[in-house]
């Protein structure tokens, strides 16, 4: 599957470099949301990504998947987490002595790049992946951070490794639907 995949080059930051994070996953990882993506294709997933914050980089473990709460005639291009599922998410991450490090979706038939719908409805310093799954198909998936002035999005670069206990000790699939 990876041979279908570019990862987003983000370089634009408006933090200064001992400020900037990025954020890290595994193969594995990049293939699970893509799959996601495909899965739903042809409207939004979305879900919560899990991990921790390692000497200033957010180290993905694992994913929960979400409903897509949205109107069946907006999930096309549009998702809605609720707020019980972000607890249920934060209750479950924390049980597991993760932190729900931000958010991934997908944009189907779409560039992997936020909307001003995204923009208008993200937090700062959540990582947001995104996937950009055409003809049902996973290519392309960046990481943004919304800026403190919630003006817009920067890019977050992604580490990427082969598996996930290259960047710390893994318990269990971090895996699960809400």
């Amino acid at each position: 599957m990876l041979e279908n995949w570019t990862i987003g080059k983000n370089s634009h930051h408006s933090t200064t470099p001992k400020e900037q994070m990025a954020i890290k996953l595994s193969t594995g990882q990049f293939e699970q949301i893509g799959k996601y993506g495909e899965a739903a294709f042809p409207n939004e997933c979305c879900g919560f990504i899990l991990g921790k914050l390692v000497d200033g980089q957010k180290v993905v473990t694992g994913f929960l998947p979400a409903a897509n709460e949205r109107e069946d005639e907006e999930q096309y291009h549009r998702f809605l987490i609720t707020p019980e599922a972000y607890r249920a998410a934060d209750k479950e991450a924390r049980g597991r002595g993760l932190d729900v490090l931000g958010f991934y979706h997908s944009h189907p038939n779409a560039e992997a790049r936020p909307s001003q719908y995204d923009l208008d409805h993200a937090w700062p310093w959540y990582s947001y992946i995104i996937v950009s799954v055409k003809e049902r198909t996973a290519g392309e998936l960046t990481s943004w951070v919304l800026n403190d002035d919630r003006t817009k999005f920067d890019g977050e670069d992604i580490l990427a490794a082969i598996r996930e206990d290259l960047f710390v000790p893994q318990s269990g699939d971090a895996s699960r639907r809400l």
